[in-house]
């Protein structure tokens, strides 16, 4: 195990993860990324929803919101609005 260690401690950082050199070589993760290495997914679903009104869809490094039939998603990509109901003809109802 300490070789693996020792062999991934030179400078490999994953997932566009950036070296930070010094004492120990870092890897300072982009976000969605997480771990020594930048390699494990972040699942942002897994906190508040993901801040979705609707359901959280988990993807690597990073998520999506989608509401539920009959609803659309607003532009801020996380807020649920009904359509709304009209007359589209007469008798005839949307």
């Amino acid at each position: 195990m300490e070789t693996v260690m020792e062999m991934y401690s030179y400078g490999v950082c994953f997932n566009g993860g950036k070296c930070i050199e010094g004492m120990s070589q870092l890897c300072h993760c982009p976000e969605g990324f997480q771990g020594p290495r930048c390699q494990y997914d972040v699942n942002e679903c897994g906190n508040d929803n993901g801040g979705c009104e609707g359901q959280c869809c988990n993807t690597i490094g990073n998520f999506y919101c989608k509401c539920q039939e009959g609803l659309k998603l607003m532009a801020d990509g996380k807020t649920c609005e009904g359509r709304g109901c009209g007359t589209a003809g007469i008798g005839t109802f949307e």
